[in-house]
């Protein structure tokens, strides 16, 4: 009964994070925000809008 207990938690929040998902993916961009991000000072190279790791992996391929 516990182990039917345990799947039906995780069904009902697997369930509310893709409807969470799906409902941000239909909201509009605010007005001002831009496509553009500057992150100069950013030291994660993991985030996608890090510009600084692209000029890192460019340098490394020119030496």
């Amino acid at each position: 009964m516990e182990i039917i207990a345990a799947i039906g938690i995780v069904a009902v929040l697997l369930t509310i994070f893709i409807i969470g998902y799906l409902l941000n993916k239909k909201v509009a961009k605010p007005e001002g925000c831009d496509d553009d991000i500057e992150c100069l000072e950013c030291k994660n190279t993991f985030c996608k809008f890090n510009k600084n790791k692209d000029d890192a992996a460019d340098n490394k391929e020119e030496k």
